[in-house]
Formats: structure tokens, C-alpha cells, sequence
């Protein structure tokens, strides 16, 4: 019996002491926590490794005052209200990538690097204009004139367009029908929308090239809805043809055309031509009418 309670004693002193470690390891473990946390937070104000520069390459002057700004307004606030998003180890490189590219659709690529503990770069590269789309057949703006937008190669709206006196640019009308570039594209219509599916836009340009390498200049093409286009000719000719048409299928038409006795390829260049068109659209039959 004595023996029993020598060993009860000796047990509950034991879980006693047991107890007493565990709640002092946890003690130390949640001020070391609370410390690491403070001493991070305070770290993380510290001047010397927050964002003061940001550079910019490969955006004009005017694009790069607007990107700066957009830069800066990313990195003004905290995580959480706590930790500032301006701390060159925390700010927010993938949400400024992404968001340059939802915000400026003029932007082809956009990519942040670091430079220094107090320094970032941006690097962009800017669309290129190559064409014009100028909205619906009667889309003008206030003045009376059409409103047109610069399109890539790839067939993207990107940005408003000054009004050219002639033709600097290949015109484009019609609804856009290709979606948008990107998910998360916040601009107003119509920018960062693709005015066709790539390869379509694509195959249209490659037609667009033939022509005039046959000498038969083309000055805009229309776009419709049911799937038909018409390029406009510079001696105000007009070719249908359908937008599901290859490149090969078109130049096959448009060569039977060539060779039928009741056309000729001055009808297609000759400012005084009466043709009015040539519809490519139905294969192997081809329709026709003159002025």
C-alpha cells in the first residue's frame, strides 16, 4: 500500500512537470511567433527595401507616363491593411504584369524585373498599327467623320486612331466577331476586342496582299455579320467573297475570273471601269455586274 502511493505521488508530479514544459515551450513559441511577426512588420517599412524607382522601356512618352501611374497606384496600398505592397520582397509583380495587360490593350507583353532593394523596371512592348477599323458602315464621330481604331497583325483593336487625310491606312468595317483578347480586359468598347478569329483575320489579309500583287489595289474591305465580306477596290469596284473562303479557293475563283471573255483585269484597276462588282462567294459560279 505504501509503496502504491509512492508511486501515485510520483506519477502526478511527473504530468505536472510535463505540463509545465509544454505550456513554457508554447509560451516561447508564440513570442518568438509574435516577435518574428513584429520584427517582419517593421522590416517591411524599412526605406531601404521599398520601391522608390520605377523605370520604363519600350513605351512611348506618352504611354509611359500612364503606365507609371498605373505602377504607382499598385504598389500604394497594404496586404491586409498591414504590409505595404510597395516592399520590393511583397509587391504584387504578377497582379502589375496582368494588370497592365487588362488595362492597356495597346500592350502586346508586359513583364516587371527587379533592379535593386529600392528599384523595379517595366518592359513592355507596344502593338503596332497596321490597318484601321473604322466601326459599322455609318459609325462617325462628331465631327462627321468615321471613328476609327488602330488593328495589329493579329487582328486586335487597340487603340483610337487620328484622322488621316487618305488612305494611310487598309480599312476595315463591320462588327467585331472574334471576342475579346483578354478575360479580364477592362477597356470600353471596342478596345481589346479582336475584330475576327486570328486566322481568319489572317486568311482576309493574305487575300488582301494577292489582290495588290496583282495590281488590283484594294482600299478597305466590310465585314458582315453572315459571314460575307466585300474588299472595296481603289477605283471604287467592289469583290464579295466569303470569309470561310482559303486563300488558294479565292485566287482559283478570281482566276476563272481572269479568264471568262466578259471580264478583263483593267476592269478591276481602271479608275473609268464600269464594273460595279464580281461575287466570288459560290464556287465555281460567278456573278457579275457592270455599271
Amino acid at each position: 500500500m505504501f509503496l502504491y502511493s509512492r508511486r501515485t505521488v510520483h506519477s502526478s508530479r511527473m504530468k505536472r512537470q510535463k505540463r509545465r514544459r509544454f505550456f513554457l515551450r508554447l509560451f516561447w513559441a508564440s513570442f518568438a511567433l509574435v516577435a518574428f511577426f513584429t520584427l517582419s512588420l517593421w522590416a517591411a517599412y524599412i526605406p531601404e527595401i521599398n520601391i522608390k524607382n520605377i523605370s520604363i522601356r519600350g513605351s512611348s512618352a506618352f504611354g509611359e507616363s500612364r503606365i507609371l501611374l498605373f505602377v504607382e497606384d499598385q504598389i500604394r496600398d497594404n496586404y491586409w491593411s498591414v504590409i505595404p505592397k510597395s516592399n520590393i520582397l511583397f509587391y504584387p509583380q504578377h497582379g502589375i504584369e496582368e494588370g497592365l495587360l487588362n488595362s492597356f490593350p495597346n500592350l502586346f507583353t508586359a513583364s516587371v524585373s527587379f533592379v535593386d532593394l529600392q528599384s523595379i523596371e517595366i518592359s513592355v512592348e507596344e502593338r503596332e498599327p497596321r490597318y484601321l477599323w473604322c466601326g459599322e458602315d455609318d459609325a462617325v464621330d462628331q465631327k462627321g467623320e468615321p471613328a476609327c481604331y488602330f488593328i495589329d497583325s493579329e487582328g486586335v483593336i487597340f487603340g483610337e486612331a487620328p484622322h488621316f487625310s487618305g488612305s494611310v491606312y487598309f480599312e476595315f468595317y463591320g462588327p467585331p466577331q472574334g471576342g475579346t483578347f483578354r478575360s479580364g480586359n477592362d477597356r470600353e468598347f471596342p478596345l481589346g476586342l479582336y475584330l475576327l478569329p486570328t486566322g481568319i483575320f489572317k486568311n482576309v489579309i493574305a487575300i488582301k496582299d494577292n489582290l495588290n500583287s496583282f495590281g488590283i489595289m484594294t482600299k478597305q474591305v466590310v465585314i458582315r455579320e453572315n459571314v460575307d465580306g466585300e474588299f472595296v477596290l481603289e477605283n471604287d469596284s467592289r469583290i464579295f467573297f466569303n470569309l470561310s473562303q482559303t486563300n488558294d479557293a479565292f485566287l482559283k475563283n478570281l482566276n476563272a475570273a481572269f479568264d471568262s471573255s466578259a471580264l478583263k483585269k483593267e476592269d478591276f484597276i481602271h479608275e473609268d471601269s464600269l464594273l460595279e462588282y464580281l461575287d466570288l462567294r459560290f464556287g465555281n459560279n460567278l456573278f457579275f455586274k457592270f455599271k
